[in-house]
């Protein structure tokens, strides 16, 4: 035996009724500074009338600890702690796991033998085992919407796992020190154990224990074997020994139903198989070494029907791994209405450009609004709200620092004279500071296009303290990452702690996700590395990019289906309602409608969870390659490459799917010189960068296929060969932006 254990025994009252307090330890020898910890943490704990008992496993080792207690200093300094009032003992444990007196350390008290005389074994573990098998460490729970469903078949919400309570060395030997009992009822009625089953190696650490202890207390000849039957994957298949010659162990079991199983299966004795832990209604003809005081019955699921499996599997009771769920676009959830009326119009007037700059800060957007041209569009718009909803006493109004919002504020002002007859004063944001803002009257503060909304955000701040009436502010159009980062804006700029009114309204919002703003950085970096000659509009494109950021053209690489040719969109695009002109280029709007349909889908809780881009279970959510082959436009394709996340086009786990893409794949860049595979250098681009990813052999035997099959002898035929070799060898250095 290589261990010991402090107990702080508490005597709540004169019938000797006590409290215990677990220290256990497990070491290869008798270590003075382990033991002084010991000693003192359980000095901390206790208060008088008090015992700190040290029990040791074996004659040697008590008399080892007795020793160390009188000659080592650090060991007589945690002794000392213990004053007059509180007593040391040093007790033996026995084949049952009982204790006998060995020696008082310190401060001898005759109540000790009462003490042990009176069932103390027995309350030692019965306490430790309600502490160390606690509901809240064993239990594990289903998440919201699930049942597990467990190797016996059975389903329920909860799923016990013993092996929670073996994460520290000395609750691995507690627990086997509580196993003793029952392993001398056997021992009674049985030969030595030879092989020591458990039902997981989960448990092993006390197996192992456990088998260190019988060898110790019963002087036995070979160590027993410890053998796991892998639940009931092997329960049927394990080479069973003769009856009275093993101990089988199963970790837990809410009905007792596998103990029974091992027993009819191995006709072994009653006494040679022990389940740790089930609950309280579970059929205990064979006692279990603990229950857990909880019914089947409490661990029910109230509403079965509708929750989704979780199986679990393996050696070690893992769940399942959730299947990846693959979302396909579906106009009725992710078609955006104001959107898709107003879209197409804006995409005729180039109210939306890829990559440009604003006069402001010099900034390059992705998604670039151009706020002269909104503000056009949305007259009729900005005259209908202004007109029901700015207040009459309305006095100042204060335009985001920009030329296109100052020419807003100006037509609202015109818009209140004409049809208010009231005189309005209009200020920049410098006003503010400048004390030109009146301080009760109604303020509007008018934006044509916020992102953020840092500016906003400015004036607000600056117009606490200084102004006390009522706010609106009216932003035309806002474009930002997510829909949280819109409405938490919109809250911060209503919040106030003087109950004053604020309100702000956008007459469009879009959010279109994080996805486009290293599109460019990833081209340059890309493109500069490869040993091949770059078609001339890819040239050009990569060259204008370098030189300031920006782009003058397309927000996609060009279609490669002649040399001079760009994605157009074709007529009747599904998620636009009005006709829009095909000269113009649409690839920033077509961008900004794919870009805010994923963004919807991933954040709108009201869409029903199979349309979702998002899981609340652990589990990868993709889009259907389907998406691809239903949206065949080289644009939208190209436009869904961009705006998805990697994660979202990750298949390289998903068999199923990495087949459907590879043969999409296939015949898209076998047929690159016609429509159908004109966005062909987009998905090359997609694959190259590793964004887009497939199942590995299948990449491998595309870049084979496509290798043969492109009989293309142009730059553009080169490049997509080149292309697909880096996406299989993706180690070749890259030049950065």
């Amino acid at each position: 035996m290589k261990g010991y254990f402090a107990i702080d025994v508490n005597h709540l009252n004169s019938t000797l009724e006590m409290d215990y307090r677990f220290l256990f330890k497990s070491i290869g020898k008798v270590n003075p500074t382990d033991l002084a910890d010991a000693l003192t943490a359980s000095m901390r704990r206790v208060t008088y009338p008090d015992v700190v008992a040290i029990i040791v496993c074996s004659e040697e080792e008590a008399n080892a600890v007795k020793q160390v207690c009188h000659t080592d200093a650090h060991v007589e300094q945690a002794l000392k702690r213990a004053s007059d009032k509180i007593s040391v003992v040093l007790l033996r444990l026995l084949q049952d796991g009982s204790f006998s007196l060995k020696c008082f350390v310190k401060n001898a008290d005759p109540k000790i033998e009462l003490i042990l005389s009176n069932n103390y074994p027995a309350d030692v573990y019965k306490v430790g085992l309600e502490s160390l098998l606690a509901i809240e460490k064993v239990l594990v729970k289903a998440p919201a919407g699930f049942t597990f469903l467990k190797p016996s078949g059975s389903r329920s919400s909860y799923f016990i796992k013993a092996e929670n309570a073996l994460f520290e060395s000395e609750n691995v030997y507690f627990l086997a020190c509580s196993l003793l009992k029952k392993i001398k009822d056997r021992e009674d009625n049985a030969r030595p154990i030879e092989v020591i089953f458990i039902d997981t190696m989960a448990i092993s650490s006390l197996a192992y224990t456990l088998r260190d202890l019988y060898e110790e207390l019963y002087d036995c000849e070979a160590k027993p074997r410890v053998v796991s039957f892998h639940s009931y994957s092997g329960i049927s298949d394990i080479d069973y020994p003769l009856p009275g010659h093993s101990l089988c162990i199963i970790s837990a079991s809410s009905s007792m139903d596998m103990q029974r199983k091992w027993l009819n299966l191995s006709s072994c004795l009653k006494s040679e198989v022990i389940t740790l832990l089930t609950l309280k209604d579970a059929a205990q003809s064979e006692q279990p070494l603990y229950s857990l005081p909880i019914t089947s019955e409490e661990l029910k699921n109230e509403e079965p029907k509708g929750l989704r499996d979780i199986r679990i599997l393996g050696e070690m009771f893992s769940r399942e791994e959730i299947e990846p769920k693959q979302v396909l676009l579906n106009l009725n959830y992710h078609k955006l209405a104001g959107w898709s009326k107003k879209a197409p119009s804006l995409s005729n007037q180039n109210a939306l450009l890829a990559f440009r700059a604003t006069q402001q800060d010099g900034n390059a957007k992705p998604i670039f609004i151009d706020g002269d041209k909104i503000l056009e569009y949305s007259r009729d718009e900005i005259t209908k709200y202004v007109l029901e909803n700015v207040p009459v006493s309305t006095k100042c109004i204060i335009y985001q620092k920009d030329e296109s919002s100052k020419s807003l504020a100006e037509f609202c002002a015109k818009l209140i004279n004409e049809h208010l007859k009231i005189q309005i004063q209009i200020e920049s944001p410098d006003g503010i500071l400048d004390n030109l803002v009146p301080q009760t009257e109604g303020l509007l503060i008018v934006a044509t296009v916020v992102g953020k909304g840092e500016a906003l955000n400015s004036i607000s701040r600056d117009l606490r303290g200084l102004h006390k009436g009522t706010r609106r502010f009216m932003i035309v159009f806002q474009i930002a990452e997510s829909k949280a980062t819109i409405s938490y804006f919109k809250k911060n700029l209503e919040q106030s702690s003087s109950g004053q009114m604020i309100k702000v309204d956008a007459l469009q919002s879009l959010a279109v996700g994080m996805t486009q703003f290293t599109s460019l950085e990833e081209e340059v970096s890309l493109f500069e590395s490869l040993n091949c000659n770059l078609p001339r509009p890819v040239a050009r494109r990569i060259c204008q990019i370098k030189k300031n950021g920006l782009l003058n053209s397309e927000f996609f690489l060009p279609s490669s289906v002649d040399p001079y040719s760009k994605l157009t969109l074709r007529p009747d695009f599904a998620f636009w309602d009005n006709s829009y002109d095909q000269v113009h280029d649409h690839s920033a709007t077509v961008l900004a409608t794919l870009a805010s349909c994923l963004q919807h889908a991933r954040e709108e809780y009201g869409i029903p969870d199979r349309h979702r881009l998002y899981s609340s279970a652990l589990q990868q959510v993709v889009l259907d390659p389907e998406n691809f082959s239903r949206f065949n436009d080289g644009i939208i394709q190209a436009a869904l490459l961009r705006a998805a996340y990697p994660s979202e086009l990750d298949y390289s786990s998903i068999l199923d799917a990495s087949r459907r893409l590879a043969r999409f794949l296939q015949r898209l860049f076998q047929n690159s010189h016609r429509d159908q595979g004109e966005a062909s250098l987009e998905f090359a681009f997609a694959l190259a960068i590793g964004k887009l990813k497939l199942e590995r052999n299948l990449h491998i035997e595309l870049a084979d296929y496509c290798r043969d099959k492109i009989q293309r002898q142009d730059d553009w035929g080169e490049l997509l060969k080149c292309l697909l070799d880096r996406s299989i060898n993706p180690d070749t250095p890259k030049t950065s932006f």
